[in-house]
């Protein structure tokens, strides 16, 4: 039986860390333009209303998966086979904790300003 390689090409693992900054992009801010047309805007958690509690609770799943993502790439960076360049796990690192970086900076507005203004 032949085994389908696709999934695990390096370049696909290189290029996840923006596939998970663009999902979180696209869930932050259409869940906040949908969520601003729903009820829950009216239930307030203390300082923060409900939907800025969702956008927090998505934002931080993508955080952790992210930087899981990037412990793995760095961990992985000195189990290259010498026969093979070490590129592929260097960018792997590189574009993880750029991503990291950019989903931090993404969801900081979330925590200071209030949603459906």
């Amino acid at each position: 039986m032949k085994i389908n390689r696709t999934l695990s090409h390096p370049l696909l693992h290189a290029m996840a860390g923006l596939g998970v900054w663009a999902v979180a992009f696209v869930v932050l801010y259409g869940g906040l333009s949908i969520a601003c047309r729903t009820p829950l805007v009216s239930y307030a958690l203390g300082p923060f209303n409900a939907v800025s509690l969702v956008l927090i609770a998505l934002w931080l799943a993508h955080v952790a998966l992210l930087s899981l993502m990037v412990v793995r790439a760095w961990r992985s960076r000195h189990h290259v086979d010498p026969r093979e360049s070490a590129f592929m796990p260097r960018l792997t690192l590189f574009l993880h904790g750029t991503s990291l970086i950019a989903l931090v900076a993404l969801g900081l507005p979330v925590l200071f300003l209030a949603p459906c203004v």
